[in-house]
C-alpha cells in the first residue's frame, strides 16, 4: 500500500472520530444508556461519524476521478443501512463490555454476515463494470437502454444511441504492440465520458466498440455532441510510456434515435450499428446517421 493511501486510510478514521468525539462532549459527558440524554449522544455521535467519513471519501472521488457525490454512490440507502448497522452492533458491544467483558461474543456475532452484506454493493459493481476501462459493461448498457427507452416513451421524450468503434485499431497493435492497444481504448473511454452529460450511459460494449445512450437528445443535437467527441478523439496524443512514443488514434460513430412507441432497444442498437458500418465504409473517422 502507498504511503499517501495508508495516510488517507488514517485519517479517514481519526478526523471523524475527533468530530464525533468533540460532538459527544457537547451532549454529554457519560457513556451509558441510563438517560435520554446519554441515548442521543450515542445516535449523534454515530451520524456525524459516518457523515464525516462519507464526506471525506466522496472528497477523494472528486479529487481523482472527477465524480460528484450523487456519483460516487456513497450515500446509497443501502450503503448508509450498512453502515448505522456497524456503528449500532459497536455502540452494543461497548455497552455490553462495561457490564461484563465475556459476553462480547453474543454482540459482536452479527458481524461476519454484515461483512457479507457489505461485499454485495461491490460485486454488483464489478458485474456492471468493465474492468479495463472503468465504465459500464454492454450487460449494464442493455438494461439501461431498456429503462430509458420506457422512461422517454412515458414522456413522449427523445433518445439517441451511438455506436462508436476505433478505426484500424489492429494496425496499431501490429505497430505498437498490444499494450498500445490497450492504451488507446483506456484514452477513448476517458474522452468519451469527459465530454458527454452526467446523466448519459458510456459503455464498453466490447472490444474497442463504445456505446453510448443519450437521453432526451434528439438525433441532430447527438450529431453535434459526437462530432466534437470525434475531434477530441482524433486530438488526443496517446504515449507509451515504454519507449516515449505518442501516436493517435480515430473513431467513427453510427447513431440511431428512438422513432416510434414500442420501438424495441435491440431495433435502435442495431439501426446505429447499421449506421457505424457504413461511416467505416465511407472513409472512417465521421458521424454516420
Amino acid at each position: 500500500m502507498r504511503w499517501f493511501a495508508l495516510g488517507f486510510n488514517i485519517g479517514s478514521a481519526t478526523i471523524p472520530l475527533a468530530f464525533a468525539s468533540l460532538v459527544y462532549k457537547f451532549v454529554t459527558d457519560h457513556f451509558s444508556l441510563n438517560s435520554f440524554q446519554e441515548m442521543a449522544g450515542i445516535v449523534t455521535v454515530g451520524v456525524v461519524y459516518i457523515l464525516v467519513s462519507q464526506l471525506m471519501t466522496a472528497l477523494v472521488f472528486w479529487l481523482t476521478e472527477g465524480k460528484s457525490l450523487a456519483e460516487s454512490g456513497l450515500f446509497d440507502r443501502i450503503l448508509l443501512i450498512i453502515e448505522l448497522t456497524q456503528f449500532a452492533v459497536g455502540s452494543l458491544a461497548a455497552l455490553v463490555w462495561t457490564i461484563n467483558p465475556y459476553t462480547i461474543i453474543f454482540a459482536i456475532s452479527p458481524l461476519y454476515l454484515i461483512h457479507l452484506t457489505l461485499q454485495l454493493p461491490r460485486i454488483k459493481l464489478r458485474a456492471e463494470t468493465d474492468w479495463k476501462t472503468g465504465r459500464y459493461n454492454a450487460c449494464y448498457f442493455n438494461n439501461a437502454l431498456e429503462k430509458e427507452l420506457l422512461r422517454a416513451e412515458r414522456a413522449d421524450q427523445p433518445l439517441t444511441v451511438a455506436m462508436g468503434d476505433l478505426d484500424l485499431l489492429g494496425n496499431i497493435n501490429n505497430t505498437y504492440g498490444h499494450l498500445a492497444g490497450d492504451k488507446a481504448i483506456i484514452a477513448t473511454a476517458n474522452t468519451i465520458k469527459k465530454l458527454v452529460r452526467k446523466y448519459d450511459v458510456v459503455a464498453r460494449f466490447g472490444g474497442e466498440e463504445f456505446s453510448i445512450i443519450m437521453p432526451e437528445t434528439t438525433v441532430e443535437r447527438a450529431i453535434v455532441r459526437l462530432e466534437e467527441i470525434r475531434v477530441a478523439i482524433e486530438s488526443t496524443d496517446i504515449e507509451l510510456s515504454t519507449n516515449a512514443v505518442t501516436f493517435r488514434v480515430t473513431m467513427s460513430f453510427g447513431i440511431a434515435g428512438r422513432e416510434c412507441p414500442g420501438q424495441k432497444p435491440g431495433d435502435i442498437v442495431h439501426k446505429a450499428d447499421v449506421a457505424l458500418f457504413q461511416a467505416k465504409k465511407y472513409g472512417r473517422n465521421q458521424v454516420y446517421c
